[in-house]
């Protein structure tokens, strides 16, 4: 199935972007699960698409973003961090030459659907409500390991501004803070999150109602709606997030922000990011320090 689907989507590159084929590369980020059958993808992909299919690691692609997102000046006060469907992953910069030696990660190997699916398991098993099996697995498959890895690197927790990326964020901040649509960089309060935690917890298996008639600019209100409509799929196309799978994204935000300490810390949601390592991946390493400035 993902190999078909990487073949119609090179073909709506090829056909409708006129993007020559030579030009166009697969990869598989961070989030893909690597089973032992990554290797039936890999031959699927070449013969479907004729493609080779490339792999980076969190580390990989934390780095990358970092460089794309962060301009020097601001690199060793910076920590990036991307919430995404397979896994959580991110980074600092101990010195601001940006160099991949001197990069140190954080990550979890849970995300928005992979911590749903463990959350899904635990009540099957102890049939708690879903609410109470979020809390309890979130706090033992993210809390403690984000923790074990702060402990180990007190630099991680130091920095004073985050810079907050992935779908989770986004889906928080539509639905939390949908006025700020058209805000490329959104302030992201600890409170909103700790709201949106509750919120979802009260409308089990349910997407909460936003009153979009109070926001005063028609164009963010047009946004937000827009936005609001992909999640759940109210426009007609697959949901991007299922209410479980927004509980489980609210539970790994609370639990990076109360690991993290977001209290004393600026922290912005970056709606760019979420084609960062893709630019960083094809723009030359000597062009990287520009990218900042250029997105």
């Amino acid at each position: 199935d993902v190999a078909a689907i990487v073949k119609d989507f090179q073909a709506a590159l090829k056909d409708e972007l006129q993007i020559p084929v030579e030009n166009i590369r697969v990869v598989a980020s961070s989030g893909v699960p690597f089973a032992e059958n990554f290797g039936d993808l890999v031959t699927a992909v070449q013969e479907q698409a004729g493609q080779e299919l490339s792999k980076i690691d969190a580390r990989e692609e934390a780095t990358l973003t970092n460089l794309a997102l962060v301009p020097k000046e601001w690199r060793t006060e910076t920590l990036v961090l991307d919430i995404g469907s397979g896994n959580s992953k991110g980074g600092i910069f101990l010195t601001d030459a940006g160099s991949t030696d001197g990069f140190v990660v954080i990550e979890v190997p849970y995300g928005t659907a992979t911590l749903s699916k463990a959350i899904d398991d635990e009540v099957k098993t102890n049939g708690n409500p879903r609410f109470a099996a979020a809390q309890v697995t979130s706090s033992h498959l993210v809390g403690q390991p984000l923790r074990q890895q702060l402990s180990a690197t007190p630099e991680l927790s130091q920095r004073r501004n985050v810079l907050f990326s992935g779908g989770s964020v986004w889906a928080a901040m539509t639905i939390m803070r949908p006025e700020s649509a058209l805000d490329p960089f959104p302030r992201v309060r600890v409170a909103d999150l700790k709201a949106y935690r509750v919120l979802l917890e009260k409308t089990p298996g349910k997407y909460p109602e936003i009153d979009f008639s109070r926001i005063a600019d028609p164009a963010a209100q047009k946004a937000a709606q827009a936005d609001y409509d992909r999640i759940r799929g109210a426009s007609g196309s697959k949901a991007i997030f299922t209410p479980e799978e927004l509980q489980a994204g609210a539970a790994i935000l609370n639990e990076v922000a109360d690991a993290l300490g977001f209290d004393s810390k600026s922290v912005y949601f970056d709606r760019k990011a979420v084609t960062a390592w893709i630019t960083a991946f094809i723009t030359p390493e000597e062009l990287r320090a520009k990218l900042p400035a250029a997105l």
